[in-house]
């Protein structure tokens, strides 16, 4: 980076480079600037070592980990790799060029402007009159600026001024360049004002300069949107250390203050994406297969197009690929409510009751391909719902669809598409009573894998989806205050393509979504320990607090309607990004994942053939339905005026003795 400094006439030529900046300040200086890196992690340093948590630096090599840092291609460009080990004082530099044609006569200096607010300009550099260009180095990525250039005549009586330096009937030319070349060779050509005192060319368009940019990992040690940087992906690591993965130019990172390693250069959002193993030793299996730039113990930052992304995805991976825009983290009319405990309501302990254990078996099975079910009037075997496999995902999306028209929803699809992959969300819409624009959703991807042969995926997710079916069942019968949408996704197992469009799509409608109970994997247990776990936003993302009011919910309805014995609820509040929950933390809407335990009790059996119901625990997984039910009843919030009749009330509360 390349900064000018004016003092009276004199100009002065200061060189910053951006390696000696916060990147590879000591953490004595990191912790001066941004408060402190209390993760404990060693930011990377100017002799190009690795430093032991992994984080890469700027000699381009990598670590024990499988770590890769800067000079690693992209997927799209192997052959553009920008090798950093060359010189130690390599700069990113980040410039306009300015250039200008000399039509005039006897000039003394040639004073530089850009142009600020709406009419204003303002003097950024004076050089000498011959000099015919000038590099503008305070500019940011994605940003345009317009420029103008006056010759000066330095005179006794007036001051600076260009009577006599021009001919006023010749136009100049502005060259303006980015210095990376992606816009260069634009010439703007601008006759001169017929002002007496001042010539000066003002170019006719405006000029847009993008640098090289770069993948970055940031700690988060405060609140995240104190970074005030673009944020594609907020994680947290084994020990509970939250960082962010940012997206910008090096010289944006440098100006931030905040201490940072860069992870790869050249970096385009869509190009990556977070890897989960799914299964025990997965990742030491596929170690020579992955493209790794960041591993931080639980998560690896991979290069992943959407067909390489999709290969994770069958080799056993949770995979979620990052955005082509940052995050919104949080929303202009956020919801502001408060958790308050909840009361027990006989007519919701009755919708509860209705959800039973065999009624969950037949749903689990029709889904995961057990027996036929009546799909379009005629017989039909879910044998797979892989996203690509044709006939049978359309008749498991057509089964579905049925299912909530006939409990008299409103009923539609949202088409999406990605690359090669294309598919469809159904969306099931139950209008609220008297606050219809606040919206509650329940939700749960409705595919699976593996891609080729049977794929029955009992837990994964038939068990969420049928959640999603229960709910509209037995909430159809009531009315809700708030409007409820039951949305079942597509293209999760791909990285979350069918959850991402719909909220986009929700986001740009600016949709008042207060909550959304995300449901996947939940009828495995394997260990006699009931733990379910749900997971929300950490407490450094602003949204945090409105995703506990769910989580919260779920928590107060085991405890009202006596399911302990069945269910031990755990609030991870770790950020877990691997469904499709994360789709609507990336547009700023509240929401959780309710998931079995999946940390201390996996399935065994996932994304595989065996993930069958023979292999799903029923009773656990009826009681976490029971509670999911529950839980949309207390945050729609039951309109007791239009409460239906008495025959979905408890028979019996046992707490309550209820009758």
């Amino acid at each position: 980076m390349t900064a000018y400094i004016k003092t009276g006439a004199l100009v002065v030529l200061v060189y910053l480079f951006a390696w000696m900046l916060p990147c590879c300040a000591s953490e004595e200086d990191a912790d001066d600037n941004a408060g402190g890196d209390s993760d404990g992690d060693s930011d990377s340093d100017s002799d190009g070592d690795s430093d032991s948590d992994g984080d890469s630096d700027s000699d381009g090599d990598s670590d024990s980990d499988g770590d890769s840092d800067s000079d690693t291609d992209t997927e799209e460009d192997s052959d553009s790799s920008t090798d950093s080990d060359s010189d130690s004082e390599t700069v990113f530099t980040e410039k306009i060029v300015l250039t200008w044609e000399d039509n005039s006569d006897g000039e003394d200096a040639f004073e530089i402007q850009r142009k600020v607010g709406v009419d204003d300009f303002s003097t950024i550099a004076t050089v000498d009159g011959d000099i015919t260009g000038y590099d503008d180095t305070a500019v940011e990525p994605q940003t345009t600026y317009t420029y103008r250039v006056r010759a000066l005549k330095e005179s006794e009586s007036s001051g600076w001024s260009n009577e006599d330096s021009a001919t006023m009937s010749a136009p100049w030319g502005l060259d303006f360049e980015a210095a990376n070349g992606d816009i260069g060779g634009d010439t703007v050509q601008s006759k001169p004002h017929g002002y007496p005192e001042m010539f000066f060319a003002e170019p006719v368009s405006v000029v847009e300069t993008r640098n090289d940019l770069v993948l970055a990992r940031v700690p988060v040690t405060g609140m995240l949107d104190d970074l005030a940087l673009p944020v594609f992906a907020h994680l947290q690591d084994p020990q509970e250390n939250d960082y962010a993965l940012v997206i910008a130019s090096p010289v944006q990172l440098a100006r931030s203050g905040w201490p940072y390693a860069i992870l790869d250069v050249n970096a385009v959002g869509s190009a990556y994406a977070i890897a989960e193993a799914g299964r025990p030793g997965l990742r030491q299996q596929v170690a020579d297969q992955v493209d790794v730039v960041f591993d931080d113990g639980q998560h690896l930052v991979v290069r992943a197009g959407e067909e390489r992304a999709i290969e994770f995805a069958n080799m056993g991976f949770d995979m979620r690929r990052l955005d082509d825009e940052p995050m919104i983290l949080s929303r202009s009319h956020a919801f502001a409510y408060q958790f308050s405990s909840i009361e027990y309501d006989p007519i919701i302990d009755g919708m509860m009751e209705q959800v039973t254990e065999n009624k969950v078996e037949t749903y689990v099975g029709d889904l995961s391909g057990e027996w036929p079910v009546t799909v379009g009037g005629s017989e039909y075997t879910i044998t797979t719902r892989y996203t690509k496999s044709g006939e049978p995902i359309e008749k498991a999306v057509e089964y579905v669809y049925e299912f909530m028209a006939a409990h008299g929803l409103e009923v539609s699809y949202q088409d999406w598409s990605s690359g090669s992959s294309s598919g469809r969300n159904i969306i099931g819409e139950q209008p609220g009573t008297t606050l219809p624009e606040e919206i509650v959703i329940i939700s749960a991807h409705l595919d699976d894998v593996p891609s080729s042969g049977r794929a029955p995926g009992a837990d994964d997710n038939a068990s969420g989806s049928v959640g999603v079916m229960l709910a509209a069942e037995m909430l159809s019968q009531q009315a809700f205050e708030r409007t409820i949408r039951y949305v079942f996704f597509t293209g999760e197992e791909q990285g979350l393509i069918g959850s991402k469009a719909y909220a986009k799509q929700a986001s740009n409608d600016d949709d008042m979504i207060i909550g959304v109970f995300n449901i996947d994997m939940i009828a495995y247990e394997g260990d006699g320990d009931p733990v379910l776990r749900l997971h929300t936003r950490t407490p450094s993302s602003s949204g945090n607090p409105e995703d506990l009011v769910i989580a919260e919910t779920f928590v107060e309805v085991v405890e009202t309607y006596e399911f302990e014995d069945y269910l031990t609820p755990i609030i991870d509040e770790d950020g877990k990004s691997n469904s499709d929950q994360a789709s609507f933390w990336n547009r700023g809407f509240p929401a959780i994942q309710a998931n079995e335990d999946g940390d201390d009790d996996k399935n065994p059996n996932y994304h595989t053939s065996k993930d069958t119901l023979s292999r799903i625990n029923l009773t656990y997984l009826t009681y976490y339905l029971k509670g999911s039910v529950g839980t949309i009843a207390h945050l729609a919030v039951l309109d007791n005026a239009l409460a239906a009749p008495t025959n979905l009330q408890a028979t019996c509360s046992p707490r309550l003795g209820y009758n």
